[in-house]
């Protein structure tokens, strides 16, 4: 029997609609209002990174006192606070590298640390705030010590909510019915953010895991849940998608709330993708994704849409830089990155020891060759990209 062409019509268009539905349902960010990249579909085109670059400044630390590792640096009024976990220290440094001061020392009394988690220094404050188990140290930019606060929790991450005296803290795994939690100075909860019902291993370590909370210069929190390559950001007093990463072999953002299976996988040293580590700073934003069981970059600039990858850059000593993780960022709207003596060595190396491809006529050659009495610490390597 001939169909006839109204039938057909008819066909064509439920078969139309069923793929509509499929897809759809099948990717949860069809209807975003938020940018979403998917990091398999950017450009392949080879480009120089140093266009996106628009200014960079190399800070060489003072020898003494020894930082053992860099994890986290604030830059404001002038000043770098440094995060060392190994050494177990808080430093401030001049914009020059100057050591200028400790915070607090090794012991078990008021003041006093055997082991550090987080540092923040609030915008608009003279506060630094250190987190060690289970307490807020609170101390001033002179370095003197005011007071701690005991919490009820072990939070994983801590930031400032862009509040006078509010702070928040994620992840806290005896109270997996939230992600986000803004305390005040007493360590009292003020707000919950983020509702789940994922569940949580007893004593899970996210700390090397997706699963950030961070600032930016101007105090703006941004947070994603472990597992998940979506960005949210702090609103209104409520959390909005900011931007969302896909990618083949990307843990499924429909399953973020499974933490157990996610470790699992991690443990597993699977080849599967996430979102390792970021840090946003005004129109842009440098990403680092765990894929292929290695750290791959991706620089999105939100004003534009534009998103660059770094295995897209020409081979030059910017490129090591901007294909590795971020530690800070600075008041101004740096991104701070870290030169270690190992990374110096295989630059120099590479490069037959002339540096100064890194941003020409940005950081001159001489400064390079100057940096070689300082081996004894980590510089800092603070890029500011085009808006």
């Amino acid at each position: 029997m001939k169909s006839s062409p109204l039938f057909c019509l008819r066909l064509s268009l439920l078969a139309g609609l069923a793929m509509l539905l499929h897809a759809c349902h099948g990717n949860d960010h069809t209807d975003a209002t938020w940018p979403v990249v998917d990091i398999d579909q950017l450009p392949d085109t080879i480009f120089d990174c140093r266009s996106l670059v628009r200014q960079a400044r190399i800070v060489p630390l003072a020898p003494e006192p020894l930082v053992g590792g860099i994890d986290k640096v604030v830059g404001r009024d002038a000043r770098f606070y440094v995060l060392d976990k190994t050494g177990v220290q808080v430093l401030a440094f001049d914009r020059n590298g100057h050591f200028v001061r400790k915070f607090g020392k090794l012991g078990d009394g008021p003041g006093e640390f055997e082991s550090i988690f987080e540092l923040v220094v609030p915008s608009h404050s003279d506060q630094v705030i250190v987190l060690k188990p289970w307490t807020l140290m609170f101390f001033d930019t002179t370095g003197k010590f005011h007071r701690e606060t005991p919490l009820e929790f072990m939070p994983s991450r801590l930031g400032s909510a862009g509040q006078p005296d509010v702070f928040c803290y994620s992840t806290s795994f005896d109270d997996p019915q939230f992600f986000v939690h803004c305390i005040d100075v007493r360590g009292k909860i003020v707000s919950k953010h983020l509702p789940s019902t994922r569940k949580v291993p007893p004593h899970a370590d996210l700390s090397n895991v997706s699963g950030m909370l961070i600032n930016g210069p101007d105090n703006r929190v941004y947070v994603n849940y472990p597992g998940s390559s979506k960005v949210y950001t702090l609103r209104k007093g409520r959390f909005e998608p900011m931007i969302q990463f896909v990618g083949n072999r990307f843990w499924p953002e429909a399953r973020k709330e499974d933490i157990e299976a996610f470790i699992d996988r991690l443990y597993a040293m699977d080849d599967f993708g996430y979102l390792h580590k970021y840090q946003i700073v005004n129109t842009c934003g440098a990403f680092t994704f765990m894929r292929d069981k290695r750290i791959q970059s991706l620089y999105y600039f939100f004003d534009s849409g534009k998103a660059y990858g770094a295995r897209n850059f020409t081979d030059n000593a910017l490129r090591n830089f901007l294909n590795s993780t971020p530690v800070g960022y600075t008041e101004d709207g740096g991104i701070i990155f870290v030169l270690d003596e190992e990374r110096k060595m295989w630059l120099e190396n590479r490069y037959q020891n002339d540096l100064s491809p890194l941003v020409p006529d940005l950081i001159p050659s001489p400064l390079w060759q100057s940096l070689s009495e300082t081996r004894n610490n980590p510089i800092l390597v603070i890029l500011y990209f085009q808006s």
